[in-house]
């Protein structure tokens, strides 16, 4: 209440003298000094007020955030929407954090733990728990984390992992337009397998060949292609109908071309291979598919990985990280390929148990209502 009443005196004060200085009654015949001089005095008022305004928003402000500060790095907090439990439990993590990235990469780790301060907050209700969301400072696919109360620092020193890799690409010249998605340093074998099946599905044929073993497929797959380069390189004509329904449609007022268009949408393979050649297909390869490249190529470079990142002068992708992980390029991406077909088997594998409970529960359900006796 008492920095309510402060405010309120302050900006009624300097509505007075503004009132009294700009009502006619109240001034009678006056020099243009004078004028002058109670104009300035308002003016004085008004900036007092706006001081004092500022002052007290500081000082609000200030006794309402908080500040943990662990791990070489700050989170702002409510304490009024966290406990102390909370705090401790984020300042153990980040502090867990940065400890694993100085195992891994030396002092060099420590320049991964940016100056940005993060934010934690209290949500009260998150399907039935009352959790903690923290929150980067920075754009990219670790911006936040929900956290089920009593906190794990394990889950928070993950995403301190995952928030460090964020910088890497877009660091570099040679890899921020190749690949925009974000580098997880904590070890997501999950993203392989994500990387795996895009191959395995791939509506491009190098994909599905890469998937397969192919060394030069798998190149071609993750090196930039120009758009007017993708047909030739990286399809077969079995993909022409898929590449007819990619592609953006070209500025052309041609009523032949967009009624091979329809006949070949509608399952008509040479009215596709007719147009095909008009057409500039998109990107086949996800930026996310590429990303796990890179961490696999820091994975292989182990503690000078980092080093050998921000020393090098290679512009292009792929020559780059091979020097990153201390192996030549095919190595590299042969390695990699067979890291994505393990991890996306083994994802098979882990989801085998899964489907045979569901089928075993559907035909017991089944069969107990085939043999329900009647009423």
């Amino acid at each position: 209440m008492s920095e309510r009443r402060a405010l309120a005196c302050a900006v009624g004060a300097a509505f007075v003298l503004a009132l009294v200085a700009g009502t006619p009654s109240a001034l009678p015949a006056q020099s243009a000094d004078s004028l002058r001089a109670r104009l300035g005095r308002v003016s004085a008022a008004r900036a007092l007020a706006d001081t004092t305004v500022r002052r007290l928003e500081q000082e609000r402000r200030a006794r309402r955030t908080a500040r943990i500060r662990s791990g070489g790095r700050t989170v702002a907090y409510d304490p009024a929407l966290l406990t102390p439990e909370d705090s401790g439990g984020i300042a153990a993590g980040l502090a867990l954090g940065l400890d694993r990235l100085v195992e891994r990469f030396g002092e060099e780790g420590r320049t991964l733990v940016d100056s940005a301060t993060w934010v934690a907050v209290g949500i009260p209700w998150w399907f039935g728990q009352r959790r903690v969301e923290l929150r980067t400072a920075t754009s990219g696919a670790a911006e936040s984390l929900h956290l089920p109360r009593p906190l794990d620092p394990e889950r928070v020193a993950r995403f301190v992992l995952q928030a460090a890799g964020a910088s890497l690409a877009p660091s570099s010249p040679a890899l921020s337009a190749w690949s925009p998605w974000s580098v997880s340093l904590a070890g997501e074998e999950v993203r392989f397998a994500e990387a795996g099946r895009e191959l395995a599905l791939s509506w491009a044929a190098v994909g599905r060949r890469c998937s397969a073993g192919s060394a030069l497929a798998c190149r071609r797959a993750l090196e930039p292609v120009p758009g007017e380069d993708r047909l030739g390189l990286l399809f077969d004509a079995s993909d022409w109908r898929a590449v007819v329904t990619a592609s953006p449609l070209p500025a052309l007022t041609d009523s032949i071309f967009f009624s091979r268009r329809r006949a070949c949408l509608a399952g008509d393979d040479p009215a596709c291979a007719q147009i095909v050649a008009r057409l500039t297909p998109p990107d086949p390869f996800s930026g996310g598919m590429r990303a796990t490249l890179i961490m696999h190529a820091i994975d292989l470079g182990g503690r000078d990985a980092l080093r050998r990142f921000r020393s090098s002068t290679e512009r292009e992708p792929v020559p780059l990280l091979a020097e990153v992980a201390g192996v030549s390029e095919d190595s590299l991406i042969m390695s990699w390929q067979r890291r994505t077909a393990v991890a996306l088997a083994a994802e098979r594998r882990g989801a085998i148990p899964l489907s045979l409970s569901v089928a075993g529960w559907t035909l017991l359900l089944l069969g107990g209502a085939t043999f329900r006796r009647p009423r």
